[in-house]
């Protein structure tokens, strides 16, 4: 019975913490309704109870809050997509036409973020899709030969067409990372897509990664 007056409780606080109303007086006395000790424990305790509380609510309420998507638009690359709106974003227009997308960091922890890097080719004639994602590929295992790549295959994303590989890569200090690659052909316009992040969080990316991926618009 107490168990699951307070699972209700919790909750309505939880609703309450993520729309900020601060309402310390009410979680004092909720606390006291439960526990039945407020003749036994001092206001001053149940002050510091009550903002406890509320920081492991605000807390779990900020974690299961949905991403909040914006569009980046690059006429310079031509391309538009939806990204989570606090990553943060680098374009280079020098050289080899790149735009870079990256998790912000939640803490001081120097952990891996999970990033994008699109860059831009403009061909100079017309080629198919399939030769110019082959033609990617080739190109990165004749850069790194230990790389195994799984075969290309075709996928679909919103209306678009992409040419999908995936490999997997260690570094000296045992870290194991998961790549995913993607080509798309737009009139002359090729865009290579990677999308790196640590192998074990994977799964955790992956509706982030489609939400680009479905949003992404050749212009």
């Amino acid at each position: 019975m107490y168990q699951s007056k307070f699972t209700a409780i919790v909750s309505l606080y939880c609703k309450i913490v993520c729309h900020y109303v601060h309402l310390f007086e009410y979680i004092s006395t909720i606390i006291c309704q439960i526990t039945k000790i407020s003749n036994y424990i001092c206001p001053m305790k149940l002050n510091r109870i009550a903002i406890a509380l509320l920081c492991v609510f605000a807390i779990a309420c900020q974690n299961n809050a949905p991403l909040k998507y914006k569009t980046y638009r690059s006429d310079s690359l031509h391309f538009s997509l939806k990204a989570p709106e606090d990553w943060q974003t680098e374009e280079k227009l020098q050289g080899q036409k790149t735009f870079a997308l990256t998790e912000s960091p939640k803490d001081s922890l120097k952990e891996y973020k999970g990033n994008l890097v699109i860059w831009l080719e403009e061909l100079p004639i017309p080629v198919a899709d399939s030769v110019y994602a082959q033609a990617a590929v080739t190109q990165i295992k004749i850069s790194n030969a230990q790389l195994n790549i799984s075969p290309l295959t075709q996928i679909l994303r919103g209306n678009k067409h992409y040419f999908h590989f995936q490999f997997d890569f260690s570094t000296v200090d045992s870290m194991h990372y998961a790549v995913e690659g993607y080509t798309l052909l737009h009139q002359l316009h090729a865009y290579n897509m990677i999308f790196t992040c640590e192998k074990t969080k994977s799964a955790t990316y992956k509706p982030i990664l489609d939400t680009i991926l479905n949003s992404f618009t050749a212009l």
